[in-house]
């Protein structure tokens, strides 16, 4: 059975990672009083142009592609051409740069937005947005700071297309097979915790298992936690938060043969009995599973709280449009944003079951109306917690994946709470100082 590659950033809930070192290349338009460009004039060169847009990560396919860009782009832009490349061996980012075929316009999960502040391309976009008079107010508030607070020294580095929500998606079928009540919504992870214990039994040879939590990063992302200190830019890993979220994502892998449990577990093998997790790539996987007549008996309720985050999900996944500061055709690729940031565009993503990044209430209702895989479930619960900004720092990108890298000591027994996070701190540090002393 095919399953879908997850392309979420590690931690991705890496939503705001700040600027480490450099600028945004030239013709940004960030300061006020600065010539606007030709797109803040309204004027728009009707010259035929290909725009590359370049998929770097999060979940895009082609269908899509053709949906969300070429065609509302297409109809009011008939001369601009949009050309997709993926991010794959022999398309890296950084060869397309090196050899002059930098992209136009990048769409990436924000978690990944360092790396292309490291490679010197981001364009501020805070002029384009001035001339064209492009309301920011329209956008979820959450998806507009988190861009803000991620790199600083830009006015608007990238403009939100749409963000991950997170929510307990569940098995009913393993639920029902033990005559154990389905989880609901607003749950405590020590309620999931307990729940988990009741599903988690042999039946014949098969052992079900309670869940699989996402990544440490993921998971601890709802308490907001710092991954280095913001003045010393040394890691910040042995902190209460962090102890409490390692405490708790350890209690569950140490539930009745859980340490094993991969997301597989949940869609493909289907003994696990919940997953906490993001929407984007889920409701991506249970689609393919209906259409392949191997539909999943699921639902979902929202994402468990621990007693002090209360009405928060995970931190904000979202997905963002970044130009390029090496683009040819800046005032075009700013008139594609506007585009598909619209409310008609944005309105056909919701539909399907993404959410969308403007707040205008008719996009909620409409959300996942289209999306047969959708029909009947609980989606209203995605809409009953708010993702935490997570104020981050330059290192902090590698510093997240290196806990991810490391988190099977602690999910396997290796070492206890306190050792992990002491031992991924030193770790932490050696990785901080390679960057430092390449000049990163």
């Amino acid at each position: 059975m095919k399953v879908w590659k997850q392309t979420m950033v590690m931690g991705l809930c890496l939503p705001a990672i700040a600027l480490s070192a450099c600028s945004s290349g030239s013709d940004t338009g960030g300061e006020k009083g600065d010539k606007p460009p030709a797109a803040a004039q309204n004027q728009i060169s009707d010259e035929p142009a290909t725009l590359t847009i370049y998929y770097y990560g999060g979940d895009l396919t082609d269908e899509e592609f053709e949906t969300y860009f070429v065609k509302p782009v297409g109809r009011k832009y008939p001369h601009l051409t949009l050309k997709l490349v993926r991010n794959a061996p022999g398309t890296k980012l950084e060869d397309l740069i090196a050899s002059g075929a930098a992209p136009d316009l990048i769409y990436s999960p924000k978690g990944y937005m360092e790396d292309f502040i490291g490679l010197n391309i981001v364009q501020d976009l805070d002029g384009y947005i001035r001339g064209q008079n492009m309301d920011l107010g329209r956008f979820e508030p959450v998806t507009v700071d988190s861009l803000k607070s991620y790199a600083p020294k830009y006015k608007m580095a990238a403009l939100p297309f749409s963000y991950n929500s997170s929510a307990l998606f569940y098995n009913k079928d393993i639920f029902d097979k033990f005559g154990v009540a389905y989880p609901v919504d607003n749950m405590t992870w020590d309620e999931v915790i307990e729940l988990g214990k009741r599903v988690s039994r042999k039946d014949g040879d098969t052992f079900y298992k309670a869940m699989y939590p996402s990544q440490i990063t993921q998971f601890a992302s709802q308490l907001a936690v710092a991954y280095t200190d913001p003045k010393t830019t040394l890691p910040a890993l042995e902190s209460d938060n962090w102890k409490k979220a390692a405490t708790y994502f350890k209690r569950i892998y140490d539930l009745p043969e859980n340490r094993a449990t991969k997301l597989n577990n949940f869609f493909v093998e289907r003994d696990a009995a919940m997953y906490a997790g993001v929407t984007t790539y889920t409701f991506g996987q249970v689609k393919e599973l209906m259409n392949k007549g191997i539909p999943l008996h699921w639902d979902l309720v929202s994402y468990p709280n621990f007693p002090e985050t209360k009405g928060r999900s995970m931190a904000l996944d979202s997905l963002v449009l970044i130009m390029t500061s090496t683009g040819k055709h800046k005032d075009q690729v700013f008139r594609v944003m506007d585009v598909v940031t619209s409310n008609d565009s944005q309105l056909a993503l919701s539909k399907v079951g993404r959410m969308p990044a403007l707040k205008d209430p008719k996009l909620k209702d409409a959300f996942g109306s289209e999306n047969p895989a959708l029909q009947g479930k609980n989606v209203k619960a995605l809409f009953l917690n708010t993702p935490p900004i997570q104020e981050m720092g330059p290192y902090d990108l590698e510093v997240a994946r290196l806990l991810n890298t490391l988190q099977t000591k602690l999910i396997n027994g290796e070492e206890d709470v306190n050792t992990f996070l002491r031992n991924a701190s030193e770790q932490a540090k050696l990785k901080i100082a390679e960057k430092k002393a390449a000049g990163r």
